[in-house]
């Protein structure tokens, strides 16, 4: 099954680029049904629907204060919105190291509970919880700022807000419609990243993933950064600088050679992020408009999705 799966996202890939798109997606769809794993949805909408009921402002200002560091930088969102480049942009700052996808905070998040709780985080301490996740995200001594591009630490925020009151969080945004297509055209096999299996399961994991964004917009009263991947194309320079000046830096033009660092990513946009950036990936979507139209279910939900 794996190699059969290797072959017909090759194959789709193939059908892709001589703009076959139906039987490209037909491969695409095949190819994932053959991938291991099972997303429960609904247990999904329950783990997004507690952590909204944990994490609320009366519960968030009742903690004991975690530590003033502004050392991380949370890059969040979902697979394929652009936190790839976003990272390797801001690595390219003299001052910035770029430590990848960590687990260190998914890690912390599991020993205080499915979700973690503002009460289990008192518990165990703040001060001690965030000294503990700096410690295991590592990175050089003389770096100001260490980011941490784990995508689905975006149900953490209110962890994140709490450990680090003065961190900043990057989210990434994109159009869902590409990121949709670009995440069922990738073998995530090996990242346990079930959702990515079926269009139907696509769209559920991205309304729970509208719902949490919009409870932490309303919930985090600043520190959070907005990218979208449309801006970041269209205007690089302008979109870096605004990134750059957020995390309380001078700037460096060095982050507009992002792609000359010789910086490995290690993560399906690895070959993409070492080249300038372009516009090519901007409304691949509407090639596979036919296909993708079922993902209007939960798009254009008022508590679903959109762009």
């Amino acid at each position: 099954d794996g190699e059969r799966g290797h072959a017909l996202f090759a194959l789709g890939d193939v059908l892709d680029r001589r703009d076959a798109c139906a039987e490209a997606f037909d491969c695409y769809t095949a190819a994932n049904a053959l991938k291991p794993g099972h997303f429960d949805g609904a247990r999904w909408a329950s783990e997004v629907a507690a952590i909204e009921a944990a994490w609320t402002p009366p519960a968030m200002a009742q903690l004991p204060a975690g530590l003033p560091s502004r050392r991380p930088v949370f890059i969040v969102g979902l697979p394929r919105s652009g936190s790839t480049l976003v990272e390797q942009i801001l690595a390219a700052h003299e001052a910035v190291h770029g430590a990848g996808e960590l687990t260190a905070l998914e890690k912390i998040a599991r020993t205080l509970g499915t979700p973690p709780t503002p009460a289990a985080l008192a518990a165990a301490g703040p001060e001690r919880v965030a000294a503990a996740y700096l410690e295991a995200a590592g990175g050089p001594p003389d770096a100001a700022r260490v980011t941490d591009k784990m995508p689905a630490n975006f149900r953490h925020l209110g962890l994140i807000r709490a450990l680090f009151p003065r961190a900043r969080i990057v989210h990434c945004r994109r159009d869902l419609r590409d990121v949709a297509l670009s995440c069922l055209r990738q073998d995530f096999s090996g990242l346990g990243l079930a959702w990515s299996r079926s269009l139907e399961d696509v769209g559920a994991y991205f309304a729970g993933y509208r719902r949490l964004m919009a409870h932490w917009e309303g919930v985090l009263e600043d520190g959070l950064l907005s990218v979208a991947y449309e801006d970041l194309v269209a205007a690089p320079e302008a979109t870096a600088r605004r990134l750059i000046e957020g995390l309380e830096l001078p700037w460096d033009p060095g982050c507009l050679r992002h792609f000359e660092s010789g910086r490995v990513a290690l993560t399906a946009s690895h070959a993409q992020v070492r080249e300038p950036i372009h516009r090519r990936s901007v409304g691949g979507f509407r090639r596979y408009e036919e296909q993708l139209a079922p993902l209007g279910r939960w798009l254009d939900a008022p508590d679903g999705g959109g762009a």
